[in-house]
């Protein structure tokens, strides 16, 4: 004898329920220059037939060439509720400063009573194009040094008569270290880095 010949329904909680699904669950960024980036759309999907809310979305990770975007400017403020049958795109980037294999999670915690906590893992791996390193003996009061190729400029080094130094900036535009304060004459300038691979 069937339930249904006797009458039974179902409690609501399981005439209406959400279910939330993430795509992609999992996500190899594959092998990256160091200083380039490759994002990819993150879909939060309901499955399920009632509303589902979204209510914090952490990104578990150690390594900050991996970061996500909640895109509060399309998707407004969290928490979110979605409509069942329905989804919003969120989207996880890869930005490698270092020749290491980098890793993150992505926790989805919503209503979904099934998966209040569901997981996504993303991955990638940076990798050096070239390196380089420019000599400069200064010869003025000169505080301002061209690089001979683009730089990744997380990997710039700057020492002066072989000290490392910080006393200084990067200028995107010229394409330049340029120093707080000019070093002395006759002091030699070493600019080491990592070359910006040919991004996307």
């Amino acid at each position: 004898m069937s339930l249904d010949s006797v009458g039974y329904t179902a409690p609501m909680w399981v005439l209406l329920a959400c279910s939330v699904e993430v795509t992609p669950r999992s996500y190899d960024f594959g092998s990256l220059w160091i200083g380039c980036t490759d994002s990819v759309p993150v879909d939060l999907f309901n499955a399920g037939n009632a509303d589902l809310v979204i209510e914090a979305l952490p990104w578990i990770t150690a390594d900050d060439s991996l970061t996500f975007d909640v895109d509060e400017a399309t998707n407004g403020p969290l928490p979110w509720t979605i409509p069942s049958g329905t989804s919003l795109t969120t989207t996880a980037s890869f930005t490698p400063s270092l020749a290491l294999e980098a890793s993150a999670t992505l926790a989805v915690s919503s209503s979904d009573p099934s998966s209040p906590t569901y997981e996504a893992d993303f991955h990638g791996t940076g990798v050096a194009y070239d390196s380089a390193t420019d000599t400069y003996t200064q010869a003025d009061a000169q505080a301002t040094f061209l690089l001979t190729q683009p730089p990744a400029p997380e990997t710039l080094s700057v020492s002066v008569d072989g000290l490392a130094t910080d006393a200084w900036s990067y200028d995107a535009d010229l394409q330049a270290v340029v120093f707080e304060v000019a070093p002395e004459a006759g002091t030699t300038i070493t600019l080491a880095y990592v070359v910006l691979g040919p991004c996307g």
